[in-house]
C-alpha cells in the first residue's frame, strides 16, 4: 500500500471513528432527556444531533458538492432522537458517496468563510470534520453524565475508573523512584538554602525541640 493509501486509510478510519461515537453516546437516551439542556448555551442532545447532520452537510454537502442549499438528506427537522440518528446516519452515507469521487490533494468546491484562510484541499475538509465531532462528541459526553449519569459509552470508552488520578512516581521499598519521572525531585544546587540544609542534616523531631527548650535545673528560667 503507497503512502497516499495510508493516508486517506488513516483518515478514514479516525473519521469513521468520530461518526459512530456520537450516536453510541447518545443511544439509550430518553427522549424527554435528549430535549432537557443541561448548559447555559440551552443547546440539546436533541439539536446537537441534529447539528451533527448540519455538519455533514456543510463540509461535505456544500464544501465538496456544491450545494448551496444545503440539503437534508432526510427531508424535514427530526422530531425525536431516533429521527435525529437515522437523519444523521443518511447524511454520512450522502457524504462517503461524495467523498470518494475526491482525492485528499483536489482543491475543495466552495471555500467556505470559517475558520479562515484553513481550508483548500479535501485533506483539510476531513481534519477539520475529524476536529469538530470530536469536539462535539466531548460535549454530548459531559451532556450524558450530567443527564443520567451515563459514562464511558461509545466504541472508544474511557471507563470512569480510568480517570481516577494516578501517582506519577512509584517507589521501590527502601529505594529511589521505579521509573523516571517529570516531578522527580532535583538535586538542590550548591551554595543555596536547600543544600546547607541538607549538609545539617535533619531537622529535631518536634518533640525533642521542646525538651531541648525546657529549663534545666539550677539554671534561672528565662523572662518570659
Amino acid at each position: 500500500m503507497t503512502a497516499v493509501k495510508d493516508e486517506r486509510a488513516a483518515l478514514l478510519h479516525f473519521l469513521a471513528a468520530q461518526r459512530r461515537s456520537a450516536p453510541a453516546v447518545l443511544d439509550g437516551l430518553s427522549d424527554a432527556d435528549a430535549g432537557r439542556s443541561v448548559v447555559p448555551s440551552g443547546w440539546t442532545p436533541l439539536a446537537m444531533a441534529d447539528h451533527l447532520g448540519g455538519v455533514e452537510r456543510h463540509w461535505f454537502g456544500f464544501v465538496l458538492g456544491g450545494d448551496a442549499e444545503w440539503t437534508r438528506a432526510v427531508p424535514g427537522e427530526p422530531q425525536d432522537l431516533d429521527e435525529a440518528v437515522r437523519a444523521y446516519r443518511a447524511e454520512i452515507e450522502r457524504s462517503d458517496r461524495l467523498l470518494a469521487g475526491f482525492a485528499l490533494d483536489d482543491p475543495v468546491t466552495a471555500v467556505p468563510d470559517q475558520p479562515p484562510g484553513e481550508i483548500h484541499t479535501v485533506r483539510d475538509v476531513v481534519l477539520h470534520v475529524i476536529e469538530e465531532l470530536a469536539r462535539h462528541r466531548g460535549h454530548l459526553d459531559i451532556a450524558r453524565e450530567l443527564l443520567d449519569d451515563r459514562t464511558g459509552l461509545g466504541p472508544r470508552k474511557w471507563p470512569r475508573a480510568n480517570l481516577r488520578p494516578r501517582p506519577l512516581i512509584t517507589r521501590r521499598a527502601g529505594g529511589p523512584s521505579a521509573r523516571s519521572s517529570p516531578w522527580r525531585a532535583r538535586r538542590p544546587a550548591a551554595g543555596s538554602g536547600r543544600a546547607r540544609a541538607a549538609r545539617r542534616g535533619p531537622r529535631p523531631a518536634p518533640a525533642a525541640t521542646a525538651a531541648a527548650r525546657r529549663p534545666r535545673p539550677g539554671r534561672r528560667s528565662p523572662r518570659p
